[in-house]
This record gives structure tokens, C-alpha cells and sequence, in this order.
């Protein structure tokens, strides 16, 4: 009997804490260096090559931003 009343009171404190519903999402900020190819390069403006590919993979989810920064 008291266990089940424990688990009862486990579970609707559980279900009655609030969770958040939308976070904001975490700012990630990637230094590269944008001429060490295979690595990362720039062609055109745009930023290609290995770490911006993995980083994007890594990243790739509404609870994060990523911002790229490069060597001038």
C-alpha cells in the first residue's frame, strides 16, 4: 500500500513540476581559419570545407545557433 502511494506521489510531482516549453537556444561561436583547405576555405564569399561541414553536423538542431568567425 505505501509503495504504491509513493509511486502515485512520485509520478504527479513529476507530471505537476513545469518543464520548459521553448528555450532559447545556445550560441555557439566557431573560429576558423579561412584559408586552410581541406579544413575550410573560402570561395565566393562563402565559407566550405571540413570544419564547417562537421560543425554544421554537429550543430545541426533548433538548440543552437552558430556563428562563424574567421581570421582576416
Amino acid at each position: 500500500m505505501r509503495r504504491g502511494l509513493a509511486f502515485f506521489l512520485m509520478i504527479a510531482v513529476i507530471l505537476w513540476v513545469p518543464q520548459p516549453v521553448c528555450a532559447q537556444p545556445e550560441t555557439i561561436n566557431y573560429q576558423v581559419d579561412k584559408e586552410y583547405p581541406p579544413f575550410s576555405y573560402t570561395t565566393d564569399g562563402s565559407l566550405y570545407g571540413f570544419d564547417p561541414y562537421l560543425t554544421n553536423i554537429l550543430f545541426n538542431t533548433d538548440a543552437y545557433v552558430l556563428n562563424y568567425s574567421t581570421d582576416s
